[in-house]
């Protein structure tokens, strides 16, 4: 359950996007420049992460249904 909230918590991080730049959407590697677009970064980094790691488990949570 804490690995839901988590990826919970990182989509939220990707939805609000960064304030300063509103249309970055880490499509590609934050410069370093803005603190608040190198977070929206490595939050879409950590989400990948998770998904590699258990490619199924979305799957499986909906009973195989999408």
């Amino acid at each position: 359950m804490e690995n839901v909230h988590r990826k919970l918590q990182l989509l939220r991080i990707l939805a609000e996007g960064c304030r300063k730049h509103p249309a970055y959407r880490a499509r590609r590697t934050a410069t370093g420049r803005c603190e608040e677009c190198a977070v929206v970064w490595k939050a879409r980094e950590e989400l990948e992460e998770h998904h590699e790691n258990n490619p199924w488990e979305d799957w499986f949570d909906h009973g195989g249904k999408g």
